[in-house]
Order: C-alpha cells, then sequence, then structure tokens
C-alpha cells in the first residue's frame, strides 16, 4: 500500500492514487453520519416523551442522561486574581496531535 502514495512536500502537493476512491468513501460517511444524527435525535426525542432513560439489549446500550446543572471554575479569573497560586498548581502535559480529511463543499 505504501507504493500507491507519492508525497511532494516542495511545492506541498500530496498526490493519492486512490483519491476518487476516497472521496466516494468520505461522502458516504458523510451521508450516513448524517442519517445516524438525525435516527439518533428522533429517538431521544421519542425516550424523553415517554420517560425512559435506559434501552440495552444484546445489540445496543442506549443511555438518556436528563438536563442539569454543573459548577465550573473560572480559571481566566482566577488566574487574573491569583496569578501566584494559579503558576504554583498549573500543571503542563502534552496533547497527542491529530489528523483530520474534511471534504470540501464541491466535492459532490
Amino acid at each position: 500500500m505504501e507504493d500507491n502514495f507519492e508525497i511532494i512536500t516542495k511545492e506541498n502537493v500530496i498526490s493519492l492514487e486512490y483519491k476518487t476512491h476516497l472521496i466516494k468513501i468520505m461522502k458516504l460517511s458523510e451521508r450516513v453520519s448524517k442519517e445516524e444524527k438525525k435516527l439518533k435525535a428522533q429517538l431521544k426525542k421519542a425516550m424523553e416523551e415517554r420517560n425512559i432513560y435506559k434501552i440495552k439489549t444484546e445489540e445496543v446500550s442506549i443511555a438518556l442522561s436528563p438536563e442539569t446543572t454543573q459548577e465550573k471554575f473560572d480559571m481566566e479569573a482566577f488566574k487574573k486574581d491569583h496569578p501566584d497560586l494559579y503558576a504554583k498548581y498549573l500543571k503542563i502535559e502534552s496533547k497527542a496531535g491529530s489528523f483530520r480529511i474534511t471534504l470540501g463543499k464541491d466535492n459532490d
């Protein structure tokens, strides 16, 4: 499979032998995702109307959590008001990189 990809970094051009197939698959995935979102919204509405909070079968487990409130810590205000304490308790952690492919609107 490695031989099917040619990357030309000088011109910042990526040539993919299977790009047409990839675009078709990504478009299909978009359509399926839209249908999935629609069906999930319908199921959620039906569960809310019937006060059903959990459905569990061999194939699927569905849980509906009602809307709640929660407390949030205003880190920006704390940092401004107490910069020394903020610096004392600040932890810096690594975050993994990501790779994303998004179809443009003109790729229909």
